[in-house]
C-alpha cells in the first residue's frame, strides 16, 4: 500500500511538473493578465517613452537600483558608434541636461562599447563611471543592473551582467536632482537614443546586493515582491499594442509612448524570462495529475 501511495503521489508531482512546463514555457506569460511576453524597439534615432511627469519625486532617490534587459540593434563594441550614427545610447536617465544641471542616466557608449552610469555630483561637475565589459552581441539577450549608494557604509556603484559582478566602483557622491521625466530608450532632448529591445524594467529606492539580483533576475517578480515599497518602477511592456505600459508597482506612474514617429514599436518576443506560474491553477494542475497518476497505475496493475 505504501509502494503503491508512493508511485502515485511520486507520478503525480512529475506529471504536474510537465503540466506547468506545457502550460507556461520559458518566455510566455501567464500572469497580470498578458497573454504574451513581449517588449519594445527602439531605432536608434528618436524613439523613445516617458514615466510619470517632472512633478513625481519618487525617482530622486539616494540609494539607486536599475535592473533591465536589453538586446542590441548592432552589437555594441569599439567602434559602433558608426553602425548606430551616434556616441553614445541613453537605455534609461532622469536628467533634463545630459546630467550638467541633475540626475542621472544610464547609456551605452558606441565609441568604446562600455555601459556609462553618469551623474551629477552635488553642485559639482558630472561623473561618469564604465563598466568593465565592453563587448555586447547583437544576437544575444542581457541582463543589467547597477546598485548606487553613496552613504558611508556602502560608497559604492556596482556593475551586474547576467546576475555576475562586472565592475565594483568605490568612491561615490550623493546625486544632485532637477526637475526631470524618467525616460526609456534616450535622453530627454532626444539626443543619445538607444538601438535594440528593451524589456523589464525594474526601478528600486535601495541598494540591492548581488544574491539579491541573482534571486530574480531572470524571472519576473511575483504579486508579492511588485508591491514592495522599495519598488518604485516596474515596467513589463507585455501589453503588445498601444501607447501606453503598466506600471506594476504600486507608484502606478504607467509609461507613455511618445507620439509618432517617435514611438517604439512592440515586438512578440521579449526577453528570455521565466514568468510567475499563477497560484489558482497549482490545485486544480495537481487534481488531474493526480488522477492521471491513478489511471496510469491501474493499467499497469491490470
Amino acid at each position: 500500500m505504501r509502494r503503491k501511495l508512493v508511485f502515485v503521489l511520486s507520478l503525480s508531482a512529475l506529471l504536474s511538473c510537465l503540466l506547468c512546463v506545457r502550460l507556461n514555457p520559458v518566455g510566455a506569460e501567464a500572469s497580470f493578465g498578458y497573454l504574451e511576453n513581449c517588449c519594445l524597439s527602439y531605432d536608434g534615432t528618436d524613439d523613445y517613452i516617458s514615466c510619470g511627469s517632472p512633478d513625481i519625486y519618487v525617482y530622486r532617490a539616494e540609494k539607486i537600483t536599475v535592473e533591465f534587459w536589453m538586446k542590441p540593434k548592432y552589437t555594441i563594441e569599439s567602434g559602433s558608434d558608426a553602425l548606430y550614427g551616434s556616441t553614445d545610447g541613453a537605455v534609461i536617465s532622469y536628467t533634463e541636461s545630459w546630467c550638467g544641471s541633475g540626475g542621472w542616466a544610464l547609456y551605452f557608449d558606441f565609441t568604446n562599447g562600455k555601459l556609462i552610469f553618469r551623474y551629477k555630483r552635488d553642485v559639482f561637475s558630472p561623473v561618469s563611471i564604465g563598466s568593465t565589459r565592453n563587448v555586447w552581441d547583437a544576437d544575444a539577450w542581457y541582463h543589467v543592473a547597477v546598485s548606487f549608494d553613496a552613504s558611508p557604509s556602502v560608497d559604492s556603484l556596482v556593475f551586474y551582467v547576467n546576475g555576475t559582478i562586472d565592475r565594483v566602483f568605490n568612491d561615490v557622491y550623493n546625486i544632485g536632482y532637477e526637475n526631470s521625466y524618467l525616460k526609456i530608450g534616450g535622453y530627454i532632448a532626444n539626443e543619445y537614443m538607444f538601438g535594440g529591445l528593451i524589456d523589464e524594467i525594474r526601478f528600486w529606492n535601495i541598494y540591492k546586493t548581488q544574491s539579491e539580483i541573482q534571486s530574480v533576475w531572470n524571472r519576473i517578480l511575483n504579486e508579492t515582491e511588485s508591491v514592495q515599497p522599495e519598488l518604485i518602477g516596474y515596467w513589463r511592456f507585455d501589453e503588445g499594442f498601444g501607447s501606453t505600459s503598466q506600471d506594476h508597482s504600486t507608484e502606478n506612474n504607467n509609461a507613455t509612448l511618445a507620439l509618432p514617429p517617435y514611438n517604439p514599436t512592440w515586438v512578440d518576443l521579449g526577453a528570455p524570462i521565466i514568468p510567475e506560474f499563477p497560484s489558482f491553477l497549482i490545485l486544480p494542475l495537481f487534481m488531474i495529475a493526480t488522477l492521471l497518476a491513478v489511471i496510469v497505475y491501474r493499467r499497469k496493475q491490470f
